[in-house]
């Protein structure tokens, strides 16, 4: 019982035992999310640091699943359409693991205060807006409504690790665009709000990621490196199934 409240107080550690990224998925996130966000920190900042990185991507997991538990034990009790991922005992000690969790944001904003270069004020503003968001998200239980706080939070996301570290986010929610498209489809899609699983359709996925490297190469070879991360990730299963059709020709 207490192995899953620990792991659940653990920042990343619930979001990567209990909901997305569960076995290889663990692989998935780190070549298809995290490493695309390191390439184009290091491309695009004018003076990397890989301390501030990590820090500003430990601190925003350690708020952000905060915002994941309480969605996972108490607002999907009102949905229509519950997706159940926290385990009961996660939820008995829930009050317990947010305060811990409260803890280590203290004792971050002190370290990142005292040996990063990240803006303070940048982390503050960002983190109260995306919690602030977050908030009424878990309140909403209207799946139309749900969906535009989902768009918000898919923009303010991604760009925490830029924002707070002063590098230009803009760029990098262009390249994003597909991931972005094909995460909200599947939301429409598993909410019922859309009939069709455009999202799970292999060919039209990769058409899409395809067709979008074209503007992301106008950006330049920069961002057409950082792209070829999240391209690969999502069509994998695509170029796969391809090239064992070719195989057998």
């Amino acid at each position: 019982m207490f192995v899953k409240v620990f792991l659940a107080s653990i920042p990343f550690l619930y979001v990567q035992q209990f909901r997305y990224y569960q076995g290889t998925k663990v692989f998935s996130y780190i070549f298809g999310e995290l490493s695309p966000m390191l390439f184009f920190y290091v491309l695009y900042a004018e003076h990397y640091k890989l301390l501030d990185f990590f820090s500003a991507w430990l601190f925003f997991w350690t708020f952000y699943e905060i915002g994941y538990l309480i969605n996972d034990c108490k607002s999907v009790n009102s949905e229509a359409i519950p997706t159940r991922r926290a385990p009961k005992e996660v939820c008995k000690y829930l009050h317990q693991i947010i305060a811990f969790r409260v803890f280590l944001i203290a004792v971050q904003l002190v370290l990142i205060l005292w040996i990063t270069s990240i803006d303070p004020y940048r982390l503050g503003l960002l983190t109260l807006l995306i919690a602030g968001v977050f908030l009424i998200h878990n309140v909403i239980t209207d799946y139309k409504m749900r969906f535009f706080t989902l768009i918000i939070l898919g923009f303010l996301k991604p760009t925490f690790i830029f924002y707070v570290n002063s590098v230009a986010f803009e760029t990098y929610l262009y390249i994003l665009i597909p991931f972005l498209v094909i995460k909200y489809l599947d939301y429409l899609y598993q909410k019922d709000l859309l009939k069709y699983d455009i999202a799970g359709h292999l060919r039209l996925r990769f058409l899409f990621f395809s067709l979008w490297a074209i503007p992301v190469l106008l950006i330049g070879l920069k961002g057409l490196i950082v792209y070829l991360f999240i391209y690969l990730n999502f069509n994998k299963r695509y170029l796969f199934n391809m090239r064992g059709s070719c195989k057998s020709l």
